[in-house]
């Protein structure tokens, strides 16, 4: 069995909130990297359970999100609506490729393959 890990970004909020408490009953908390950029508004039973929590906003250089992600298999990239589309578009866009750049050789990928 492939043990992935899963990363909540940002990790709070009530859409995180409620996607983690969803994550922890599939995967055990250990499993997880909650992402946020105030760390201290991290839900704290999951960090007593065993998740990480690191630091990074939309705003964060390209280079601390590659360093952020590092590892993260599967990250939920949490969102809500919003009036300002194109920075919306133009942040995730930049959270998504940096998600990316840990997998050089797409064969990387395998394991999520069904």
């Amino acid at each position: 069995m492939v043990r992935l890990t899963v990363g909540v970004f940002p990790a709070s909020g009530k859409l995180a909130e409620s996607t983690t408490k969803h994550l922890v009953k599939l995967i055990p908390a250990g499993q997880l990297i909650l992402i946020n950029r105030y760390p201290d508004k991290v839900p704290k039973e999951y960090v007593a359970q065993g998740a990480q929590v690191r630091e990074a906003s939309y705003e964060s250089s390209p280079e601390h999100f590659v360093e952020v992600l590092a590892g993260v298999d599967v990250l939920f990239l949490v969102s809500y609506p919003s009036f300002v589309h194109e920075y919306r578009v133009k942040v995730r866009r930049q959270t998504a490729i940096c998600f990316t750049q840990q997998y050089r050789d797409w064969n990387d990928l395998k394991c999520l393959q069904s």
